[in-house]
C-alpha cells in the first residue's frame, strides 16, 4: 500500500514539475517560428489581415498579380496585366491594402495611375489616371476610407471607396513628397523635412527645418526599418546631423510640439514596440550593440552586444521582436527576442538566399530563390 502511495506521489510530482516547466516557458514568452506553407515563383508584395498579394512576370512580358490566403497559401484569384511593366520597380511600396480593397500604383507612359481593386476577386473598383508629379517615391497613402497624395506642393485627400476628391490644402510649393502616416489624430509628411498637421483643423502644428532629413529611408547604406516611426508621444526619424561622422542621426521629437528630446546614433537596424525604440548600432572596431530606448524616461531599458550582418530585418510581434542574422553557408537566422529584456527566446533557420521578408502579425513571408515560405509563431 505504501509503495503504491509512494509511486502515486512521485507521479504527481512529475506532473507538477512538467506543468511548472510549461508554465515557466509560457511565462518567459518562449516561442519559435513554424513553417506553414511554401510556394514557388511567387514574389510577395504586400501582406495584411490574413491576405498576401504577390506577383511575377510570365513569358509574354505580362505581370501576373495574385491574391492568396496567408494561413493556407491557397490562391484566391489571379489577374494578368498586359502592359509591359518594369518589374524591378514593382515592389511592396507600390501596393497597399485596406479592408476588402487593394490599391496599386501603376506606370502609364511617363505618368502613373492609382487603382483600386476588390481584394476578393481582383476586379477593378476605380482608377485615378494620368497623375503627374507622382511616382513610387511619392506613393499615395491609404488611411481607412481616405487616401492622400501630394502634387506640386498641394496636399489632396480622396475617398478611398470611390476615388472622389474630398479636399485640398497647401500653397503649391515646397519639397514635401509623401505622407508618412497618421498617429494620435496627427498627420505626418516627409520630403527633405518632417511636417505635422492636426487632422481636426487641417493646420500645421510644427515642421522641422528644410533639408533636415532624407525621405523615409528603408535601406540607407545597409540600414533597414522605416522612419518616421512612433512610440508613445514621440516620433523617431533619420535626420541630418553635422555634429556626427556620416552626418546622420535618429531624432526623437514630441509629436505635439516638435521639440527634440534626444538624438540617437544612426542605426543599422531598428524596430518600434509599444514602449521602446529598439536599435542596432556600431560601437566601433567592428563591434555592435542592440538597445531599447524608452522615450518617456529618456534612458535605455537594456543593452546587449550583438553580431551585425549585412542586412538587418527587424519586426515587432506583441511582446517580442524579431531580428535576423547570417548563419552558416549563407543561411539566414530569425532570432525571436523578448522586448522587455532583449533576451533571445529562439532561433529559426530560414534557409539560404533570403532576399526579402514581409510581416503580417504573427506571420513572416520569406522570399528566397524563387520561392516564398510562410512561418508562424509557435508557442
Amino acid at each position: 500500500m505504501r509503495n503504491r502511495e509512494n509511486k502515486l506521489i512521485v507521479a504527481l510530482i512529475c506532473v507538477v514539475m512538467a506543468l511548472s516547466s510549461v508554465s515557466a516557458r509560457i511565462a518567459r514568452g518562449e516561442a519559435s517560428f513554424a513553417k506553414l506553407w511554401e510556394m514557388r515563383r511567387t514574389i510577395p508584395l504586400v501582406a495584411k489581415d490574413g491576405v498576401i498579394v504577390a506577383g511575377w512576370p510570365n513569358m509574354e512580358n505580362q505581370t501576373l498579380f495574385a491574391c492568396f490566403d496567408s494561413k493556407t497559401g491557397n490562391q484566391l484569384w489571379k489577374e494578368g496585366k498586359r502592359e509591359p511593366i518594369n518589374w524591378d520597380a514593382i515592389r511592396a511600396d507600390n501596393f497597399q491594402r485596406e479592408g476588402d480593397r487593394l490599391f496599386v500604383l501603376q506606370r502609364e507612359g511617363d505618368k502613373y495611375s492609382f487603382n483600386c481593386f476588390n481584394k476578393n476577386d481582383g476586379k477593378q473598383i476605380w482608377s485615378l489616371g494620368m497623375l503627374d508629379d507622382i511616382n513610387p517615391e511619392k506613393m499615395p497613402f491609404v488611411d481607412g476610407n481616405n487616401f492622400y497624395l501630394i502634387q506640386h506642393g498641394i496636399i489632396q485627400c480622396f475617398d478611398s471607396r470611390n476615388g472622389q476628391l474630398l479636399w485640398k490644402a497647401g500653397t503649391g510649393s515646397g519639397p514635401l513628397k509623401r505622407m508618412a502616416g497618421t498617429y494620435k489624430g496627427l498627420q505626418f509628411w516627409t520630403g527633405n523635412h518632417v511636417m505635422c498637421i492636426d487632422l481636426k483643423t487641417k493646420s500645421q502644428l510644427w515642421a522641422t527645418p528644410q533639408n533636415d532629413c532624407p525621405l523615409a529611408p528603408k535601406n540607407l547604406d545597409g540600414m533597414t526599418g522605416n522612419t518616421p516611426c512612433f512610440v508613445g508621444d514621440y516620433i523617431f526619424f533619420l535626420g541630418h546631423d553635422c555634429d556626427v561622422a556620416g552626418g546622420l542621426s535618429i531624432f526623437c521629437r514630441n509629436i505635439f510640439t516638435g521639440k527634440t528630446k534626444v538624438k540617437l546614433d544612426r542605426p543599422f537596424g531598428m524596430v518600434t514596440t509599444k514602449e521602446f525604440f529598439i536599435s542596432v548600432v556600431s560601437t566601433g572596431h567592428g563591434n555592435f550593440s542592440m538597445y531599447a530606448f524608452d522615450p518617456e524616461s529618456g534612458t535605455k531599458a537594456w543593452e546587449t552586444r550583438v553580431e551585425r550582418t549585412v542586412r538587418e530585418f527587424m519586426f515587432s510581434i506583441e511582446d517580442m521582436f524579431v531580428r535576423t542574422k547570417f548563419g552558416e553557408n549563407q543561411t539566414t537566422l530569425a532570432i525571436l527576442c523578448d522586448t522587455k529584456t532583449g533576451r533571445e527566446l529562439s532561433v529559426t533557420n530560414l534557409g539560404e538566399g533570403v532576399t526579402n521578408i514581409i510581416q503580417d502579425g504573427e506571420l513572416l513571408f520569406v522570399e528566397s530563390k524563387n520561392k516564398t515560405t510562410c512561418y508562424k509563431i509557435s508557442r
